[in-house]
């Protein structure tokens, strides 16, 4: 053979041996599964619109029903009159002159309770915008405070006057559209609930509640009807407090700044109860109104309660379940190429791609399901069908049902790892990680005498 002929003949030589390597495969592959991404991040998109109409569907419901309410109350309102001296310059005949003079200030003292007890009764149900549903509720709720009425210089006023014959008890709800049948005791000349605003703390509800003199303790009872969706808070106020709060929702969510000091959760719902004093609160016992030391939104931040957890939301569930989308489609990759690998089988790349579509519409069929029912039958559902039809798929292109089996019984052992690393929270990333370990040490075992260069067994 000629010389330039042999030349010529080492480069095709060269390109054939290495477009047929498995090496070659597997950069192909890598570049089909990156391309995969593209879908999954589509199912992202429309997970992230589908939780946007959900919380729109919520809020509307809210806004007819009842939104998530805060209890602020009750608390002691009390005039205030302060004269204050005040120096002024004035010119008489061309001289100028100090003058002093009394000033007459007005406010309201705003005192918190001594002891304060809360007890609240959610009766939940579900209403339903389209197929958005949002848990509401119907509350009975009662509170009972204590107040010791001092002189002014306790409270470190001087030249001040302070009005208990005119003094209110005033409290205020997130929502006041849900509130109802609102019924004060414990004073000899209680007034009619009305609407009070107070200056920088939003719309409040006010009862008058005049106090007979200083010294002489006083208590208030307060019981209204309250409509609320999702959460239920209050402020722990007094300098010795508590709060229980029960319902027959059986999914509650704790939170706030300060949790239940005891609970019980069982199928027919929850009771939980709060304990709580002066310590560890950013705000004080009393203040002046007109002072603006503490607004209505700094005081809700310091609020506790129960939000009422649906169970049947899958949303936050399937986007933990998009985190392992990528894995997914390349494991499912990873059992195809050992059977070409190791059998001596031919594949194209469409096979690939359309084995990674399979497991790319999984969750999408979550998604969809998931909204219909729990995320567990929803899960399993779509995880069957991807599984039936990857497997009848690789049937035909692997040319035997044993090896469909053991593709489809490797995808659902895939499935069901993942779900239980979806349900153990805490332990999610150890579980993933074991995973990748376990799927790398397979690989690596059946891979072990596999000449990557001609695709065939190593001394074949």
């Amino acid at each position: 053979m000629p010389e330039e002929n042999i030349v010529s003949s080492e480069p095709a030589a060269f390109r054939q041996r290495l477009f047929s390597s498995l090496g070659w495969k597997l950069f192909i592959l890598i570049a089909m599964g990156l391309l995969l991404l593209i879908p999954l991040g589509m199912i992202r998109g429309l997970l992230g619109e589908r939780m946007a109409r959900k919380a729109e569907a919520v809020t509307e419901i809210g806004q007819q029903w009842g939104a998530a309410q805060q209890i602020i109350g009750p608390l002691l309102r009390v005039p205030v009159t302060r004269e204050t001296q005040v120096e002024e310059q004035v010119t008489v005949d061309g001289y100028v002159n100090t003058r002093r003079r009394t000033v007459t200030q007005s406010d309201h003292l705003i005192l918190l309770p001594e002891t304060f007890e809360l007890e609240a009764t959610m009766d939940p149900e579900l209403r339903y915008r389209g197929i958005f549903r949002s848990p509401v509720y119907s509350s009975a709720v009662s509170a009972i405070g204590t107040w010791s009425p001092r002189a002014p210089e306790a409270y470190g006023f001087s030249n001040t006057k302070l009005d208990w014959s005119k003094a209110a008890i005033v409290f205020s709800v997130s929502d006041a559209k849900g509130l109802t049948e609102i019924v004060a005791s414990g004073g000899d000349e209680l007034g009619a609930p009305r609407p009070l605003f107070i200056r920088g703390m939003g719309e409040w509800v006010e009862i008058d509640f005049p106090v007979a003199q200083e010294g002489d303790g006083v208590e208030a009872s307060l019981s209204f009807a309250l409509r609320g969706s999702a959460e239920l808070g209050f402020l722990p106020i007094g300098r010795e407090g508590k709060a229980r709060i029960a319902s027959s929702w059986p999914d509650p969510s704790f939170m706030g700044e300060r949790l239940p000091s005891s609970r019980e959760i069982s199928d027919t719902g929850f009771v939980a109860n709060w304990s709580f004093g002066e310590f560890g609160r950013n705000f004080p016992q009393w203040w002046l109104e007109n002072d603006g030391a503490l607004g209505l939104s700094s005081l809700q931040l310091s609020t506790s309660g129960v939000g009422l957890v649906d169970p049947i939301d899958g949303y936050r569930m399937t986007e933990r379940s998009l985190k392992y989308g990528g894995l997914f489609i390349g494991l499912g990759f990873v059992a195809f190429f050992l059977f070409e690998a190791l059998c001596g089988l031919r594949l194209h790349a469409m096979h690939y791609l359309l084995a990674g579509a399979a497991q790319a519409l999984f969750f999408m069929l979550v998604l969809a399901l998931s909204e219909l029912m729990g995320f567990a039958w929803a899960y399993a559902i779509a995880a069957g069908a991807a599984t039936a039809l990857i497997g009848c798929y690789a049937a035909s292109v692997l040319k035997g049902r044993r090896r469909a089996a053991v593709i489809a019984g490797s995808l659902a052992a895939l499935y069901g790892t993942l779900l239980v690393i979806l349900r153990q929270q805490d332990a999610a990333l150890l579980a993933g990680s074991g995973l990748l370990f376990v799927a790398l040490a397979v690989f690596m075992f059946l891979t072990r005498e596999l000449d990557w260069s001609r695709g065939t067994k190593m001394g074949d």
